[in-house]
């Protein structure tokens, strides 16, 4: 089904995480109240019960293959923490719902079995041999296992036994469905002998046409080139360095989890013709080649890109390579989505000539976008001021991004636990800063431009967002008149 739905703009956008809560608290109420009762008698129809369901089942991005913002949503989530933390909560209401009525236990069924966590080498062993038990006792029609569509691996043992790395491998031909299998958050090392085995079952996958994407982080795809011409691999989400020559005839999206190790070696082994949608995120900002690598390695893979998510170099300090920058970004003719990582910027000074100028360039995403914390990390607070606004209202010509639809700003939760910063600032800080967004605000309600907001970490992974508003800036002092200033 779509988890998606039209929002402000002309953007798809996931429904809001409040949205999910209000349907979650609803639906486990009537849990609550259906399971101490003898007999329910479901009153809705069916599909409209199995709307409800897969609502209730949704986990973002894990099986999205066309969405370029559900998976670089996903991608937010750099550890597995939420991740992981979902799989557990979302099985115990499937398990629930399953539990009401014989009715609702039909319609939760195929969720049941969406995807596969395996947690330990024992726990794959356990899993196959449920699945090969199923397989024998059920008409081919009824097999459950025709159901699952994800195959998470999610061990953290640190040494696989081979009876173990066999029973992954029966999981997978006991699975033919699966769409996506993922390695991402596997941090234990499975037996060189067994590799060939997997990486042969995950092949017949894709020549079947079944498997569509692949999430590794070499836990058991210990090296990339080993995916090489996969057929039907649409979504390549990875931390690994392309070290070989791999031609990938049918790959949309890159998304790179862990782009350190991915820059000292560049895009130039990786033949992609249909490549739309390239995601970067680098967990230690230490991105000072990522132009050159990215599209420069192989300038091929700019021609055909849509949606780009990437950080400027750290080291920026001439006018020269910034205005390599905006060059780059001219070179991509199809672009329409631009996500950038402010934060490996050195200082507010590198805002003085960087500029963002595309012709179909229709939404800009900011992360770490300054003035969100408690200070703008420039000496003179004014001249900070001048230079954001700067930029901020460049963003807005119309010579420069006539295409321009939507700006939207990632913030972070832990600055708005406590609303006050002022321990932390100069006293007329807040004032300056308001004056700022709201100038900006109105700037961009005068040229049409829709500006939205996503707070939070789990907003982030859900990639929820909500109309940008004065409240969302940082307090900086507790001066009466700046207070009521933001509302």
């Amino acid at each position: 089904m779509s988890t998606w739905r039209r929002c402000s703009g002309s953007y798809p956008s996931p429904r809001s995480y409040s949205s999910f809560q209000s349907i979650a608290t609803t639906s486990n109420r009537v849990l609550i109240q259906t399971s101490n009762t003898k007999s329910y008698a479901v009153n809705l129809p069916p599909e409209i019960w199995l709307h409800v369901f897969e609502i209730l089942a949704y986990i973002p991005g894990i099986l999205s293959l066309s969405d370029e913002r559900a998976i670089e949503a996903f991608s937010e989530d750099g550890n597995g923490v939420i991740l992981q933390g979902l799989y557990a909560d979302i099985m115990k209401t499937k398990l629930a719902i399953g539990q009401v009525s014989w009715t609702w236990r039909k319609l939760i069924l195929p969720l049941l079995f969406e995807f596969v966590v395996v947690k330990s080498g024992r726990h794959a062993l356990e899993i196959a041999s449920t699945l090969a038990r199923l397989k024998r006792e059920q008409l081919e029609k009824d097999y459950y296992g025709r159901w699952i569509k994800r195959v998470e691996v999610l061990v953290s043992d640190k040494c696989w036994e081979q009876d173990s790395a066999d029973a992954l491998v029966r999981i997978l031909e006991l699975a033919p469905n699966t769409m996506v299998f993922s390695d991402l958050f596997c941090f234990g090392a499975l037996p060189q002998d067994s590799i060939p085995s997997i990486i042969s079952t995950l092949q017949g996958l894709s020549e079947s046409r079944q498997l569509r994407r692949i999430d590794s982080s070499g836990g058991i795809i210990y090296r990339l080139s080993l995916l090489s011409n996969m057929p039907s691999l649409e979504v390549l989400v990875t931390s690994q360095a392309i070290t070989t020559p791999m031609i990938l005839p049918k790959l949309h999206t890159l998304s790179i989890a862990n782009s350190e190790v991915v820059l000292a070696h560049g895009l130039g082994n990786l033949v992609a013709p249909n490549l739309q949608s390239l995601i970067t995120r680098d967990k230690t900002a230490r991105t000072s080649t990522a132009v050159k690598v990215y599209l420069h390695s192989n300038s091929s893979l700019s021609v055909s890109l849509k949606h780009l998510r990437w950080a400027p170099p750290r080291h920026t300090k001439t006018t020269q390579q910034l205005k390599k920058l905006r060059l780059n970004i001219a070179d991509m003719p199809e672009l329409t989505s631009l996500t950038v990582d402010i934060g490996t910027l050195p200082s507010l000074g590198s805002f003085e000539n960087f500029r963002i100028k595309h012709q179909t360039l229709q939404r800009i995403v900011f992360d770490n976008f300054p003035t969100f914390g408690t200070r703008m990390h420039l000496g003179h607070y004014l001249q900070g001021r001048r230079i954001l606004s700067g930029f901020l209202h460049s963003l807005l010509k119309v010579e420069d991004n006539p295409s321009l639809q939507t700006i939207g700003f990632l913030r972070y939760q832990s600055y708005f636990e406590t609303g006050n910063f002022s321990a932390h600032s100069r006293p007329w800080e807040g004032g300056v800063n308001i004056t700022l967004w709201r100038d900006f605000l109105a700037a961009c309600k005068e040229r049409g431009i829709t500006v939205e907001a996503s707070v939070g970490a789990k907003n982030h992974f859900y990639g929820s967002w909500q109309p940008f508003h004065l409240g969302l800036v940082p307090r900086a002092c507790t001066s009466k008149n700046l207070r009521a200033d933001l509302f």
